[in-house]
């Protein structure tokens, strides 16, 4: 039971990643890029989400530590990455004190937690994935030729630099173009190989 609810609440973390831009939460008054503000604010509503799918899946059997240690030793690419994150968290947090520090957890924790719920998903579950996150690129995709076609941003750019004041540039879902870029270009060139269809349905071919 805990094992799909951890499931499903990954789901609405991936969702939240994608859909709740720092645009969109400065709209709500969400100081979350904001210079100073409450720490709680500083984490983006995926991490939470992250975590709380985390927990549910680690407590489906009773054992959490044993858990953890069976699937971060079955998956070793997902350790070698939780891995370095650490060895990145413990370096920010000597170096530059706590502000990095939750910059790094905020980026970089959520897509661990997040890989480490999905490490055994079931070919039901890989179809269910793999098409909310076909879906969101494409509305992200869709979303940003409008804007480009309008001249109008869907989302106000609240947190626009230099360079997005002087020159419209569409966004899409997220705060930056270059972004959005980014993770469409990654999410399509990954399409192929991360969910590949099998004949009965989708099953992931790259690990985590």
């Amino acid at each position: 039971m805990n094992q799909s609810l951890g499931f499903r609440i990954a789901l609405v973390a991936i969702i939240a990643e994608f859909m709740l831009s720092a645009n969109i939460l400065a709209c709500f008054g969400v100081p979350y890029t904001d210079e100073g503000g409450p720490i709680i604010a500083k984490l983006h509503p995926g991490s939470y989400l992250s975590i709380a799918a985390m927990t549910a899946r680690l407590c489906c059997n009773g054992d959490p530590l044993r858990l953890f240690s069976l699937l971060v030793w079955r998956e070793r690419g997902l350790a070698l990455f939780l891995a370095c994150i650490s060895l990145c968290l413990v370096s920010a947090a000597c170096l530059t004190g706590v502000g990095n520090l939750v910059t790094l957890l905020d980026t970089f924790m959520p897509a661990g937690m997040i890989a480490f719920v999905l490490c055994d998903m079931t070919e039901l579950q890989t179809a269910r994935l793999a098409c909310i996150v076909r879906s969101l690129l494409l509305l992200s995709a869709t979303v940003a030729i409008g804007e480009a076609a309008s001249g109008y941003h869907l989302v106000p750019v609240v947190s626009a630099g230099p360079e997005q004041a002087a020159e419209f540039r569409s966004v899409g879902l997220y705060d930056h173009p270059l972004t959005g870029a980014a993770v469409t270009m990654m999410g399509y060139s990954a399409a192929g190989s991360l969910f590949g269809h099998t004949g009965g349905g989708y099953s992931i071919k790259a690990g985590c």
